[in-house]
């Protein structure tokens, strides 16, 4: 007979009042949760806990409404969005923080791609960053009509990227040590998975009788995993290998 395993695991707080810490689905991604916790006064905090167990809690010195942590690099950089409330229209910026505690705040360009946008960039939202410190993450602008993707790299330039239909609202979920993006898009009649190769061509893919294709990570040999929904409402996973054609998967 087998002998039962038994899953063991940490359990930490932090120390600050009244902790609290909040799982709070992505609003585009049902798999993926972002951990905060909340103080006396109901702020969100960032916080590092290191491999001895020491917690250092921060916040972005602009943020006043809260600061948010979606991912850590393998090096330790760190980033995310943070809240400022103080400065019309109270918009949700990207940061990305320094192994040694160094803040640099970012938005893509408001007007870039859309010539009867207005100036500002309501939300920039960081999802995830590669071993190269490429950012990848989504943001809207003031019209609110479109939902555009973005790449950041390690120089601070951001370049959009955008679904190939037009209209269409874009979601990068994970980039790789090679640059290699995946995510989803909500246009052309549904939600499809895509993928990003370096050199920015985009490819549509689909589980065969998937009617909503939800990619949530790849690694480093390209290979994409995540869940589709299909005509009968029943969910399913998937891996996409990272040869040019998924496994029974459609691509167009």
């Amino acid at each position: 007979m087998m002998a039962a395993s038994v899953a063991t695991g940490t359990h930490f707080d932090v120390g600050m009042p009244v902790p609290l810490f909040q799982s709070t689905p992505r609003q585009h991604v049902l798999v993926y949760d972002l951990f905060v916790y909340y103080d006396a006064n109901h702020v969100s905090h960032g916080f590092l806990r290191d491999r001895d167990g020491a917690i250092t809690s921060f916040e972005v010195p602009d943020s006043n409404g809260g600061t948010f942590v979606t991912d850590m690099s393998p090096s330790g950089e760190i980033t995310g969005y943070y809240d400022d409330n103080d400065e019309y229209p109270q918009p949700q910026r990207g940061f990305l923080r320094s192994r040694d505690g160094a803040y640099t705040t970012f938005v893509p360009p408001p007007g870039e791609g859309c010539s009867s946008c207005r100036v500002n960039v309501l939300s920039t939202m960081p999802w995830s960053i590669n071993p190269a410190g490429e950012i990848i993450g989504n943001f809207y602008r003031d019209d609110a009509q479109t939902v555009h993707g973005f790449v950041r790299e390690r120089d601070g330039k951001i370049t959009i990227l955008d679904a190939p239909c037009a209209g269409a609202s874009t979601f990068p979920n994970s980039i790789n040590a090679a640059g290699v993006i995946t995510g989803i898009y909500y246009g052309c009649g549904a939600a499809h998975g895509f993928v990003r190769d370096r050199d920015g061509k985009i490819t549509t893919f689909d589980p065969p009788g998937s009617t909503y294709t939800m990619p949530t990570s790849i690694n480093d040999a390209g290979a994409i995993t995540g869940w589709y929904v299909d005509a009968s409402s029943v969910t399913h996973g998937f891996l996409r290998s990272p040869a040019a054609k998924s496994r029974g998967g459609q691509q167009h």
